[in-house]
């Protein structure tokens, strides 16, 4: 009986072993090159969307969001007794008072997020161009205007804060970089996104809309540009001072050229224009329903930030 046993014992696995034999055989298929890669749409768009891997700061109180709205009279955040919490040593009093000093952590958070931000752009930049020839020509215009103008918003919300910031359109190392003047980091912006507004993607059906989530379109940059257009004047932006070029009027024909104060306001009422007349927008009947957890289907929403609602920094 022991010895019936152990023949079983053995047998079982030889058997397995001879039925698995063809299923542990390796078939290499090759290793695919850079090149290789890059021509298929799939993995340029997942490379390309990790430039938004950093709005998840945007939004969030000891970021862009907190400094913004907390300086205002939009909202405050109270102390929770018992406890005190919430006090954090007075750090929102101060905000709200506007007694704050270079030391607050929200304003360094800004700078180190949106500073990653714009450089991740610019290295992904560096990569599509230096793989340029292996990309159809549309998909890699299509991309490098999608990285340029998320990175003209990375731009926006330190120059928005700070107004002096150091500006960079390329992926280098340097031991410092200069701090332009704001009304120099404006006309930067206006050009970069005049430029890329009309050929980004135009959301026109529910299709389109579900494919752009979350990612930067055309609505979004003519939105931005409005912004930059009707706050030029508290940027302190005159029509002496911004460096709009004659070259740049020429190759943005639709731009009317700022000669007073006047034109700030008339661009601005032209990108407002362009968002309204593509029809890709429309105020939902719900209010709610823009701020619902699946808000794929709303039509109000120009731009969202995705995430999955964890906190920890890997969210």
């Amino acid at each position: 009986m022991k010895k019936f046993i152990y023949i079983l014992f053995v047998g079982v696995p030889l058997t397995l072993l001879s039925s698995c034999a063809d299923l542990l055989d390796e078939k290499n298929y090759g290793n695919p090159t850079i090149e290789e890669m890059m021509t298929n749409p799939e993995n340029v768009a997942l490379m390309v969307g990790q430039v938004y891997a950093d709005l998840k700061w945007v939004h969030d109180h000891w970021g862009y969001w907190g400094v913004s709205s907390l300086t205002s009279d939009e909202c405050i955040t109270p102390v929770r007794m018992p406890g005190e919490h919430w006090l954090d040593s007075y750090y929102w009093k101060r905000l709200h008072n506007h007694d704050w000093n270079w030391m607050g952590d929200a304003f360094k958070n800004i700078w180190n997020s949106t500073i990653s931000g714009a450089v991740l752009c610019n290295k992904l930049l560096s990569t599509l161009d230096e793989y340029k020839a292996a990309m159809p020509e549309l998909m890699y215009k299509q991309y490098v205007g999608e990285l340029e103008v998320m990175r003209s918003y990375y731009y926006y919300l330190l120059f928005d804060c700070f107004g002096r910031i150091p500006y960079l359109e390329s992926f280098s190392v340097a031991e410092s970089q200069p701090l332009l003047d704001a009304t120099e980091v404006w006309s930067k912006l206006v050009m970069c996104l005049e430029k890329n507004a009309p050929n980004m993607a135009l959301v026109k059906s529910d299709a389109d809309r579900k494919l752009n989530y979350g990612r930067v379109t055309q609505g979004f940059a003519y939105a931005l540009l409005a912004r930059l257009y009707l706050n030029a004047e508290s940027f302190g932006c005159t029509p002496d001072n911004i460096a709009l070029t004659d070259k740049f009027y020429e190759e943005n024909p639709s731009v009317v050229r700022i000669a007073s104060p006047t034109e700030f306001y008339t661009n601005a009422v032209r990108c407002c224009d362009k968002i309204i007349d593509a029809g890709s927008y429309s105020i939902e009947s719900d209010f709610f329903a823009n701020f619902k957890i699946h808000n794929e289907t709303s039509k109000e929403n120009i731009f969202v930030i995705v995430e999955n609602g964890l906190e920890s920094e890997d969210a």
